[in-house]
């Protein structure tokens, strides 16, 4: 038989991948009948708030990332998508503290610190991105995401050879990942390394078939 908690995740997976497929309703029942199983995890309430977005219905995206915050605080996802929310409103403040929150609540979580890292990349805060996200690989060395997005602050300092690492680190570590092989590739044709840029490219396109631009 299933645990419940097996039939939480299937449940939460599948309001996810509804909602990328754009059907809300679906989305919808599966977050409900995941919350009704078990009240008391975040999933099921970040699910919601990602259906109330998709219908452009803020205020209630946060609420109900704000009760998954209250039944599971130390879940980083509810905070990092409540600071996305503030960071496009232009409350760059209080999106960092959002941010900063999460890491207070579950210190040893690399995804937490690989939020803030990724919102310092795109304020083009380098340093400050540089470290957190050099914290998150040490909290999580197996974390093929962190290692991604530490590539990707290596190459906005320049650092190339260093990014080239990073990038190859997480491909190692998850296959599929076709965005780490993409842009290793990319930064090997940058330095002139063509012929290891075009394995990175059919590495990529193993598990990325619809990319146009492989």
């Amino acid at each position: 038989p299933i645990s419940i908690r097996e039939q939480y995740e299937v449940l939460t997976e599948l309001s996810r991948i509804a909602l990328e497929m754009k059907d809300k309703e679906e989305s919808y029942r599966y977050a409900n009948e995941a919350r009704r199983l078990d009240p008391r995890r975040a999933g099921a309430y970040n699910r919601r708030g990602q259906d109330q977005e998709f219908e452009g219905k803020t205020d209630k995206a946060i609420v109900e990332y704000e009760r998954a915050e209250h039944v599971e605080p130390t879940d980083p996802e509810s905070y990092a998508r409540r600071s996305l929310l503030e960071e496009k409103a232009g409350h760059l403040a209080q999106a960092e503290r959002l941010l900063k929150t999460a890491i207070q609540r579950n210190p040893h979580s690399s995804t937490a610190r690989r939020n803030l890292g990724e919102f310092y990349l795109r304020q083009s805060r380098k340093a400050d991105a540089l470290r957190e996200l050099q914290a998150a690989v040490r909290i999580g060395p197996t974390d093929a995401h962190s290692w991604l997005s530490l590539g990707d602050a290596f190459r906005a300092l320049g650092r190339k050879s260093d990014a080239i690492g990073a990038y190859d680190k997480a491909a190692s570590i998850d296959e599929t990942l076709s965005a780490a092989n993409e842009r290793a590739g990319d930064v090997r044709v940058e330095i002139g390394k063509k012929r290891e840029a075009l394995e990175n490219y059919r590495n990529a396109l193993r598990f990325d078939h619809e990319n146009d631009k492989l």
